[in-house]
């Protein structure tokens, strides 16, 4: 991705997040606010409803208590109320029609009288069961069909008891569902839906106030279980509960889509949301002239970078300013000045390297003179029959040609072997019977490579310091063998062993890569180190008069086809 349009997409997720950060935290508060505001004021619509609705029931109500406190209920003479009841009936329909509802009077046997034309009898019913059954001041019972006009009522049965608090009949008065039905359609507030019902979901009110009757199924159970309940919300309604006081049981219930609730709040995020548009298309052209600013010299850089690439090394940034551009031009230059007199020094380091290879290659002339002059030292032997000298003269023909290797840093672990055995079989020839030795190596070792001249400084290092100040007979072993992806070797002698400061010395010299005491340890332990990397290399213990013993690690290394 080019620089520029680095910055262009760096600038648009800043400004996006930081406006994303804001805008959800004026969506919680302005939307908590606005919620708590709307649910306030949704509550007062709804319970201002709730009380005129309470107090419509009320006014019903004190109508039956009037008529109770009548003379006549007194004296439990029924027949007497009759005029009365009529006269209020009559009243009721000539100024109200029946919307204010119609009186009814009768006896405990559920017998009663509306007029001499109308009679009802509600012995069967279980409001009126209930109101001749219970001390209740009345009952209202469930929406049924006016006999006298055939409108959906339902009814406010008040039982009627004599001094001494005997029934001895019973008053009802209609109540019309339409008049309820007006009161919740007059609830207007975000298209909401209102209805009155029982708890257990008996309708109040006209079927088209009713919600979808999932929702009411949904609400039921909750308002069963808690009377108390004043609203409920789920993924799309909200439903605001209000009881009716004057009529028990009766609950006003108004919902609302959420998203009706949540309109202003959600046209404030579009406004921000707009806001945001021309806030971020005025910062990305700003971004764009200061993007272009910074660019530009870098594309000039990117060209001189690339003109180097293919090779031209006289070619130089032309960037001028006092920003960190022009301070980065100024050190590419210097680096390709630099890098031309490296080049210049590399050239000569070639040239003398190529000189001392010429002079290796001519010291290598006089090794073949020696190895022809000790072959022809075995044949002179054997025709003497001297096989302890040809012996003697072929070791030292195979030490020689071992340690040159053909100029090689790598040998099979197999000639390093053999260019031990040699030079302890020349030390032995040597030192007589004093020095006795034992080479072990595991089969598996037999393909692996090794560093050339690794084992050799350490079998000479036991003969001088370990073996030769014996006095006496002594044994060098040599051990190699494999363990986890790694060769390991051991060189050990019985010799006069070393002294504890000295071997600490000793130890630490080769820990911190130190020349000093025992230069043919230092030098192996150097040489792997920097063949094998710094994981590798030797450990040295000694106990003085028992021996000394001294451990090497490297990994294993295998080659094929490669002869010496």
């Amino acid at each position: 991705m080019k620089f520029r349009k680095k910055i262009f997409c760096f600038f648009t997720i800043l400004l996006t997040g930081c406006f994303a950060f804001f805008l959800i935290i004026v969506y919680r508060n302005v939307s908590t606010t606005n919620r708590s505001l709307t649910q306030s004021l949704s509550t007062q619509v709804i319970e201002s409803k709730a009380q005129e609705a309470s107090s419509w029931f009320e006014q019903r109500l004190s109508e039956l208590r009037m008529i109770a406190l009548q003379d006549a209920v007194t004296d439990g003479n029924i027949d007497s109320l009759r005029p009365y009841i009529n006269r209020l009936n009559s009243n009721i329909g000539r100024n109200f029609g029946n919307e204010w509802g119609t009186f009814a009077i009768g006896r405990t046997d559920g017998k009663g009288w509306v007029s001499d034309a109308v009679t009802i009898d509600v012995s069967g019913r279980s409001y009126f069961q209930e109101a001749m059954s219970t001390d209740q001041e009345y009952v209202l019972s469930t929406p049924v069909i006016s006999k006298t006009d055939a409108g959906p009522i339902c009814l406010l049965c008040y039982p009627l008891r004599d001094s001494k608090q005997k029934t001895f009949g019973f008053l009802n008065a209609a109540i019309s569902l339409n008049k309820l039905t007006q009161l919740v359609q007059e609830i207007e507030f975000y298209d909401s839906k209102s209805w009155i019902m029982d708890t257990s979901g008996i309708a109040y009110t006209a079927a088209d106030t009713y919600p979808d009757p999932v929702l009411v199924d949904e609400i039921l159970p909750r308002l069963q279980e808690n009377p108390s309940l004043r609203s409920y919300e789920n993924k799309e309604m909200e439903v605001f509960f209000t009881p009716i006081s004057s009529a028990k049981n009766l609950i006003l219930c108004t919902a609302v889509e959420r998203s009706r609730l949540m309109h202003d709040t959600n046209q404030l995020i579009v406004l921000l949301l707009a806001a945001w548009a021309v806030v971020l298309a005025a910062a990305l052209i700003g971004c764009r002239i200061l993007a272009s600013g910074i660019t530009r010299p870098l594309s000039r850089l990117e060209q001189s970078m690339a003109s180097v690439e293919q090779g031209n090394l006289n070619i130089r940034a032309d960037i001028r300013g006092k920003d960190e551009i022009t301070s980065l031009s100024q050190s590419f230059n210097r680096m390709l000045d630099r890098i031309e007199a490296l080049m210049d020094e590399i050239a000569l380091r070639e040239s003398q390297r190529r000189e001392g290879e010429l002079k290796l290659l001519q010291s290598q002339i006089n090794p073949h003179f020696l190895y022809n002059c000790l072959d022809t030292l075995q044949w002179k032997a054997y025709d003497h029959d001297d096989e302890e000298i040809s012996q003697l003269i072929a070791a030292l023909s195979s030490f020689f040609r071992i340690s040159l290797s053909k100029g090689k840093e790598t040998i099979p672990l197999t000639k390093e072997l053999e260019h031990i055995r040699n030079y302890l079989f020349i030390q032995q020839m040597r030192f007589q019977d004093v020095l006795s030795y034992v080479i072990e190596s595991d089969l598996e070792t037999e393909h692996y490579f090794i560093l050339k001249l690794t084992l050799q400084p350490l079998v000479e290092n036991a003969i001088q310091h370990g073996i030769k100040p014996k006095l006496y007979p002594g044994t060098i072993r040599v051990r190699v063998w494999e363990e986890d992806d790694c060769l390991y070797f051991l060189v050990s002698d019985d010799g006069v062993g070393i002294a504890p400061e000295k071997l600490q010395k000793l130890q630490e010299a080769l820990d911190q890569q130190l020349p000093g005491e025992g230069y043919g340890m230092y030098n192996v332990n150097q040489r792997l180190k920097l063949f094998y990397g710094s994981a590798y290399g030797l450990q040295i213990t000694s106990e003085e008069g028992i021996g000394t013993c001294v451990t090497g690690r490297i990994p294993t290394v295998k080659k094929e086809n490669d002869d010496v």
